[in-house]
């Protein structure tokens, strides 16, 4: 399993950063991939007749693989965690995520990012052994934090 953590401290009160969060129509912009020549954007919405919070559907769209993420913690505004099973041709990945928001003064939240990854199948592992998956992970949590920042005028 490849476990990726990033933080960042914002300068907003943590409910202003939750309510960013909570909203999924924002994550197209900041889960956005840089691949090489042009962006892969994610799009995630709440499953249809879903509300918000624990054991809600989330489903994310990315070009023609749709994934559906259940939510395990929702804890506004301090704790959102997320899984799922990536299902392609060649094999499988199971995720986590979560994200949590903690303040730190009056004026200043930090939020943490972790993500884990884990092939299912030994065909889908060997197939991580062509490129650095860690560091790849490590990158996009350190843009997401930077596009969440900037989102919020930091």
């Amino acid at each position: 399993m490849i476990t990726v953590t990033q933080s960042a401290d914002i300068d907003a009160p943590p409910q202003k950063i939750w309510d960013h969060i909570a909203d999924f129509n924002n994550w197209r912009q900041f889960t956005a991939a840089k691949l090489r020549f042009t962006k892969l954007y994610h799009d995630f919405r709440l499953a249809p007749g879903c509300a918000a919070g624990a054991g809600a559907t989330v489903v994310m769209r990315r070009r023609n693989v749709n994934v559906s993420w259940t939510i395990t913690d929702w804890a506004p505004p301090l704790k959102l965690a997320m899984i799922a099973r990536e299902r392609h041709l060649l094999g499988s990945f199971d995720w986590s995520l979560t994200i949590t928001v903690s303040a730190r003064t009056s004026l200043t939240t930090r939020v943490d990012i972790r993500f884990d990854f884990e092939p299912v199948g030994r065909l889908t592992n060997s197939l991580l052994g062509f490129f650095d998956a860690e560091k790849s992970f490590q990158e996009k949590a350190q843009e997401m934090l930077k596009r969440l920042k900037a989102a919020l005028g930091n």
